[in-house]
């Protein structure tokens, strides 16, 4: 009975260490004709032993110009106005749980950094076309996107580590209306630094949730009592 035992931690041990040791590919495909868009996202690992891939058509139009949101259902509710009153222990709590927020949110957002740095960014494309029958007003546009673009890389370098020389490129057409764009992303994550990274962030997050459930259980208590 004790060797099964032993039999089934080792086989568990190994499998944890195999997860642990696994790295997740991933590659983010964005593409914008005219009036449709089309975004692509696939996930493998273990050598495509294991994929998924979503593909989410975004915005078209139609032939009457009326703009279609693909996959959403839209609804129309009317606004209903309501009044509450607030008294002075309900915005002491209030200010009480912004201050937490206030206080939390740069350690927060440190964690949230570390994590996404194990985000290795490994090739990275970003090719667009975009003309008006105005050359000036063309060469405008062009100089804006040229500055979207590098904020965005900048970001990105910030936010994750990119390991990849980005390839950027937008062609200017002087004589009609159009626009193009092709993005495409490969990356992966190594679950085992993710989940290493990811240990800190939880707990802080518990921390937070657990401050901001015993104020309002105080002022419950407070409620109840009056």
């Amino acid at each position: 009975m004790i060797w099964i035992f032993i039999g089934i931690t080792l086989l568990l041990m190994v499998v944890a260490l195999g997860i642990l040791l696994t790295t997740v590919y991933f590659h983010v495909n964005y593409e914008h004709q005219s009036d449709d868009d089309q975004l692509t996202i696939r996930v493998w690992l273990w050598k495509g032993r294991i994929e998924k891939k979503w593909e989410v058509p975004l915005i078209a139009i139609n032939e009457e110009g009326a703009l279609i949101f693909k996959n959403r259902e839209l609804s129309k509710q009317g606004m209903d106005e309501s009044y509450e009153e607030e008294t002075i222990s309900d915005l002491i709590q209030q200010l009480k749980m912004a201050n937490i927020i206030v206080q939390e949110v740069p350690k927060l957002q440190k964690n949230i950094r570390r994590m996404l740095k194990t985000i290795q960014v490994t090739s990275f494309k970003w090719i667009s076309e975009v003309g008006t029958p105005d050359a000036p007003l063309s060469a405008k546009i062009v100089g804006s996107l040229w500055a979207v673009k590098g904020s965005s890389i900048g970001l990105m370098s910030w936010l994750s580590t990119l390991t990849c020389h980005p390839h950027l490129h937008i062609s200017p057409i002087y004589d009609r209306w159009h626009t193009q764009s092709t993005l495409a992303c490969m990356g992966n994550v190594k679950v085992g630094k993710t989940v290493w990274v990811a240990i800190p962030l939880v707990r802080h997050l518990r921390a937070v949730v657990k401050a901001l459930q015993q104020i309002r259980e105080m002022q419950k208590r407070r409620t109840n009592n009056e």
